[in-house]
């Protein structure tokens, strides 16, 4: 396992991400040692299933990475623990560690012309990284596992969509015992051309939710859950407070109870 700690937000396992190199160095930890497992990206939205989908609620207490992937899950580890992190991108994170240290590649998921595309697209940008296979995201989970063990990579790029593809990776994850599986959702469009990123100026203030709203209006059902995890968090918050209040006064009358005369 990890030598880090989980933290938990509204339940939800995270770890914290206080730097790039942090992340470089607990990513490498898990391939190199550990060699199998899956991460999940915790956002609000993940937050909120979590407590309501036991099915999913399994899945992310089983995973090895949950790491920040919103500004949900930054907001609530700096509110409920203190903690500083940062939002991090851990595909292409995986994408620069593969490359520099040489690492087995598998890319699964999307449309075929946007798998291929995207796999051209990582060969030039990284000519280190040993891409030993790589599958669109249609085909039957008995073909998804048979294909990347036979293909024995260290880390697989999962771009199924979210629940889909931590789900999957919860499945395959006793399977595939030397394999790290990173969910990327729509990061392979990315990578095809086929979708942009939001602004750099959105991303690092924690709007990216919002240009994706923007670019994809039927969201707006989806962004309701951001109304619900905060109500969640500032109630939560509240009730930490509460409770920090009362262990203070309770100390504070033990410590000044006046002791009885024999």
């Amino acid at each position: 396992m990890l030598r880090t700690e989980k933290y938990r937000l509204l339940g939800c396992p995270c770890i914290p991400i206080d730097s790039i190199d942090a992340a470089h160095k607990l990513l490498t930890e898990v391939v190199n040692t550990e060699g199998y497992g899956y991460s999940v990206a915790i956002n609000a939205e993940k937050i909120i299933l979590y407590k309501r989908d036991t099915e999913l609620c399994e899945t992310f207490e089983q995973s090895s990475f949950p790491f920040p992937d919103g500004a949900g899950a930054v907001l609530a580890l700096k509110w409920l623990h203190g903690k500083r992190s940062v939002k991090l991108d851990l595909p292409k994170a995986a994408l620069d560690l593969a490359n520099a240290n040489r690492w087995r590649l598998f890319v699964l998921g999307s449309q075929e012309e946007v798998n291929r595309i995207a796999c051209d697209v990582i060969k030039q940008r990284y000519p280190n990284i040993q891409l030993v296979g790589r599958l669109n995201g249609f085909e039957s989970e008995e073909t998804i596992f048979h294909s990347i063990k036979t293909a024995s990579p260290q880390i697989v790029l999962v771009g199924l969509g979210s629940p889909k593809q931590e789900l999957l990776s919860y499945r395959m994850r006793n399977m595939l015992v030397h394999t790290f599986m990173i969910g990327c959702g729509g990061a392979l469009d990315v990578l095809a051309g086929r979708a942009k990123r939001a602004p750099n100026f959105m991303i690092n203030n924690n709007l990216e939710w919002l240009y994706r709203l923007y670019k994809q209006p039927s969201r707006w059902k989806r962004q309701l859950k951001l109304v619900n995890f905060l109500v969640y968090l500032v109630v939560e918050k509240f009730r930490w407070q509460q409770r920090d209040s009362l262990r203070s006064t309770t100390s504070r009358q033990t410590t000044h109870r006046p002791s009885r005369r024999s």
